[in-house]
């Protein structure tokens, strides 16, 4: 289903607003698009450290110099608000901004920031299965499969999803990768089927 021509012409402005970014501005939406979930300023500022250190790039100090940097991209809507928990990138945007990681070179290592300071939970007896906190978490280790190409990765994120029984609602393959592939801005109760 194509997406509405409002949500195109607003896909159209948050890509121009964020090729006019300056460097790191960019590299913070982009680490916000990996991370794909609401986050915190003090996780987001580990993670994003340690992007900056396996880049050799000088890091953040700390919160005071993030800030500034969180409330302009906000003020541009390249990052909303949905929850108390914190900011992420606008989802019409996400996929874009993650495209444009991988084309700088810059998606590997933020992947590996993100994955190192935010691991997705393993079962206590059993260390292999991993345990989704949210839809979120699932997606997003879904999207980082997808971006590397990576089938046999993929797979092992669906089967430990469908595995938990504490999940109340299941995405499909096909939603996924519709939600992916055709980076829309979709309501949690127009993609997730309800049992």
């Amino acid at each position: 289903m194509p997406s509405s021509p409002t949500a195109a012409a607003l896909r159209a402005n948050l890509v121009q607003s964020y090729q006019k970014l300056a460097d790191r501005e960019r590299e913070l939406v982009q680490l916000y698009s990996i991370i794909y979930a609401p986050i915190g300023k003090a996780k987001l500022l580990d993670c994003l450290n340690l992007y900056f250190e396996s880049a050799e790039k000088p890091s953040l100090a700390g919160p005071h110099l993030l800030n500034p940097l969180i409330t302009r991209l906000n003020g541009k809507r390249l990052l909303v608000t949905h929850t108390t928990y914190g900011p992420q990138c606008h989802p019409l945007l996400v996929e874009i901004a993650t495209r444009d990681a991988i084309h700088q070179g810059r998606f590997e290592p933020m992947v590996r920031a993100v994955q190192t300071r935010l691991p997705i939970r393993t079962h206590g007896w059993n260390q292999s299965l991993r345990y989704f906190q949210t839809e979120d978490e699932f997606l997003r280790e879904v999207r980082i499969g997808l971006y590397r190409h990576d089938w046999d990765y993929i797979e092992q994120q669906f089967d430990a999803y469908y595995s938990n029984p504490y999940t109340s609602g299941r995405i499909s393959m096909a939603q996924v990768f519709d939600l992916i592939c055709n980076n829309r801005e979709l309501s949690r109760d127009s993609i997730f089927d309800r049992h």
